[in-house]
């Protein structure tokens, strides 16, 4: 049963009991009953009602994932050119002449960029004794023998005719060869030209590009006359150094002993006395002797003062790069095998390396790489003499012609002090170097290998 109640107000309009559509103090409620008819179809949506006010904001969900990358912005403008790096130099410092086996050096006494090398090249062993020298001159002729004793006076005579000198008496035997003059005292050296005056500065040139890295390679290599200074020469640039090495010969030996004074000749049958006459002029003096041997020459005057430098060119900077290996006690070595350096001393820059308690340096770069070994060999208990040793390089197992150091052993407790030097050319690298000994079984101490890359 369905039941709808309307209210009739005064005006006769039907309005819902909750709404009062008119003002009339009349009004009339009917109430209908009857069955609800069928839903009639929905009618049209009303106008949407006003916004209600925002509401409370709700909490912070999480953190949604990560947005895919974006596209890669485009390339940025290219930077300003940095300023030009800073000319490197090879320049040579000093050259002295070290004594005979001793060991070779080369110390840098600048820095990575402006290199001056110090060089100390050993003087060569004394050479061995030279053959006996000549026959001495002839000396001067003795004195004249003394008259002989006068014979008894005779009867006084007629005074006789004034006999005629007698011959002159045989000459004396030759005098002993005089001493050799003492060697002349060495010429001044000459005097220094004056210094012309120094030119303007010319104006400073725009910087340069990068130049190429500096090169240095050997030329002549000159053996000079004994007790010379050894000396070593760049005849190329400073840029692109060619060494040219001077290196003295071994001291001359000592001169042979002086040949034995020949045999005197025989002297001539005595003439017939003669009457005695007066006694004769003392006779003329003798010949002089033959002149004695010239003086050795005297020493070499002084080197006069090195020329200025000539201005340095342009050059790529050049990093040092060197290695110092070392090992003091005796260690024994058998014949063919390397020497063991248990210690690195010194390394200045990558392209040279050693470990410890090893026998290989590993060069890393190629380039032209100078060399140098030093230490003391001595013969194990039980060696057979004469025993020979001999040190010489290898890189990659193969010994470097040109360089080795060799001492013949003849009796127990001998050693020798040993010492060699190379500058090796190295193209395909990594190379290992080595230093090899042979010939017999010998202990080593107190060795030192030095690798400095010059090129």
């Amino acid at each position: 049963m369905d039941e709808r109640i309307f209210f009739t107000g005064g005006c006769g309009c039907e309005c819902s009991p909750c709404r009062c559509c008119c003002h009339s103090n009349t009004a009339q409620v009917t109430v209908l009953r009857g069955t609800m008819g069928p839903i009639g179809p929905t009618g049209p949506q009303g106008p949407a009602g006003q916004t209600g006010p925002a509401g409370a904001t709700g909490a912070t969900g999480p953190q949604g994932p990560a947005g895919a990358d974006g596209a890669t912005g485009p390339t940025g403008a290219t930077g300003a050119t940095g300023a030009d790096g800073t000319a490197a130099t090879i320049t040579v410092g000093t050259v002295t002449t070290g004594a005979p086996d001793t060991q070779a050096t080369v110390t840098n006494t600048g820095t990575p960029a402006a290199a001056v090398f110090n060089f100390v090249i050993p003087q060569g062993a004394t050479g061995p004794q030279g053959p006996a020298g000549a026959d001495g001159a002839t000396g001067a002729t003795g004195a004249t023998g003394t008259t002989g004793p006068q014979g008894p006076a005779g009867t006084n005579g007629a005074t006789g005719a004034t006999g005629t000198t007698g011959p002159q008496g045989p000459a004396g035997t030759n005098g002993a060869t005089g001493a050799t003059g003492a060697t002349g005292p060495q010429g001044p050296a000459g005097a220094d030209g004056v210094t012309g005056p120094t030119g303007a500065t010319g104006a400073t040139g725009a910087t340069g590009t990068d130049g190429a890295a500096a090169t240095v390679t050997v030329g002549t290599v000159t053996t000079g006359a004994p007790d010379t200074q050894a000396t070593v020469t760049n005849t190329g640039t400073p840029a692109a150094a060619v060494f040219d090495f001077v290196i003295p010969q071994g001291a001359t030996g000592a001169t042979g002993a002086t040949g034995a004074t020949g045999a005197t000749g025989p002297q001539g049958p005595a003439g017939a006395d003669g009457a005695t006459g007066a006694t004769g002029p003392q006779g003329p003096a003798g010949t002089n002797g033959a002149t004695g041997a010239t003086g050795a020459t005297g020493a070499t005057g002084a080197t006069g003062p090195q020329g200025p430098t000539g201005a340095t060119g342009a050059t790529g900077a050049y990093p040092a790069e060197a290695l110092t290996a070392y090992s003091t006690p005796a260690a024994a070595v058998t014949s063919g095998q390397p020497l063991v350096f248990d210690r690195t001393a010194t390394q200045l820059g990558t392209a040279i390396t050693h470990a410890d308690n090893s026998a290989d340096v590993v060069i890393g770069e190629a380039g032209t790489y100078y060399v140098s070994y030093s230490g003391t060999a001595a013969p194990q208990t039980g060696a057979t003499y004469p025993e020979t040793n001999l040190i010489t390089f290898t890189l990659n197992g193969t010994t470097l012609g040109g360089t080795a150091a060799q001492h013949t052993f003849t009796a127990d407790g001998q050693t020798s002090a040993q010492s060699a030097a190379q500058l090796i050319t190295v193209s395909d690298a990594p190379a290992t170097l080595q230093v090899n000994a042979s010939g017999g079984d010998f202990l080593y101490s107190n060795t030192t290998l030095n690798v400095i890359k010059v090129g």
